[in-house]
């Protein structure tokens, strides 16, 4: 089975979410062989054309990849997550990416999270300071988590 056969096969499954239609059983049983499924599977989700839902189809694939691939999966999907141009699906596809990104790239997440969180609503934006709070505490430390702690406290002191 050839590789554009296998991402017209996982493009078919758009309506699904990626982990369901990229689940490593679903691919193991259409190819047999966990190498093989995987490179097509890499292949497949570099092809999606809508940004959050590449973020999200990298993310959930990465950790079933070798360590090199790893990093470029995760590196591919940091970039279609903030090349996403909705606010809100941006920060949805970059708080997918929070437990899974690797250390070297956690600054760059955060950034990214900073940058869009602060032009959500409130619900969306402590979504997002909550999904890569463990990110917070290894870059800034406690005091990170205080300066934290104490914006979530003004603004809901002056914006209930």
């Amino acid at each position: 089975m050839t590789i554009e056969r296998t991402r017209t096969d996982f493009l078919g499954f758009g309506q699904l979410r990626s982990r369901e239609f990229l689940g490593l059983s679903l691919v193991r049983k259409r190819f047999g062989r966990p190498c093989e499924a995987l490179a097509a599977a890499l292949a497949a989700t570099k092809t999606i054309l809508n940004e959050r839902s590449r973020a999200q189809a990298l993310a959930s694939l990465a950790p079933h990849l070798a360590p090199e691939q790893r990093s470029e999966a995760l590196a591919a999907a940091l970039a279609a997550a903030n090349a996403t141009s909705d606010e809100a699906s941006r920060a949805q596809a970059l708080e997918s990416l929070a437990p899974r990104i690797l250390p070297i790239q956690y600054v760059s997440l955060i950034s990214s999270l900073v940058e869009v969180a602060a032009r959500l609503p409130r619900s969306h934006a402590l979504s997002a300071i909550s999904a890569s709070i463990h990110i917070s505490a290894v870059v800034g430390g406690t005091e990170a988590l205080e300066t934290i702690r104490r914006a979530i406290s003004d603004t809901a002191y002056w914006y209930p």
